[in-house]
């Protein structure tokens, strides 16, 4: 397969949104024989990021807050286990 980079623009220059477009475009048979349909699972340990990283749409769910941010809320509560955390979200 091409190195990750290579795939990722190769990827980017379709205009996917999604996984699940990315699955279906793979099953359309248009798919090049050096990139392969799983790139979550080939790239795992040499580049991947994420779907909207290799896809190139850095979208994300405007419902939930970034990582690092939601991180910092979650230690700051200083909850002792997970039965607190589910008491604190209920």
């Amino acid at each position: 397969y091409l190195p990750y980079e290579e795939a990722r623009w190769f990827a980017q220059s379709l205009k996917l949104g999604s996984a699940k477009a990315w699955g279906e475009w793979c099953r359309q048979g248009a798919r090049p024989a050096d990139v392969p349909s799983r790139p979550d699972q080939h790239y795992r340990d040499s580049g991947w990021v994420s779907w909207f990283d290799f896809l190139g749409n850095n979208r994300r769910d405007a419902r939930f807050a970034p990582f690092e941010d939601a991180r910092e809320l979650a230690r700051g509560l200083s909850l002792a286990d997970e039965e607190e955390w589910r008491r604190w979200c209920n």
